[in-house]
């Protein structure tokens, strides 16, 4: 699952609609593409602009 939202902002909304605001909760997010697949982490788009450095490895 690929999108140009940033990983905060999901985390944000998820925040959001759960309505959790413990410091300690343990927000985890995933896509799935029907309820008996198994979650895909979110890809999220990185900027044109960015440090140097790894942001995602791929590994087949």
């Amino acid at each position: 699952f690929y999108t140009t939202v940033q990983p905060e902002t999901l985390l944000e909304r998820c925040e959001e609609t759960l309505g959790v605001n413990h410091e300690f909760a343990d927000i985890t997010y995933f896509a799935a593409d029907h309820r008996f697949s198994y979650n895909h982490t979110i890809w999220s788009n990185d900027p044109e602009v960015q440090p140097n450095r790894i942001s995602k490895v791929i590994a087949f």
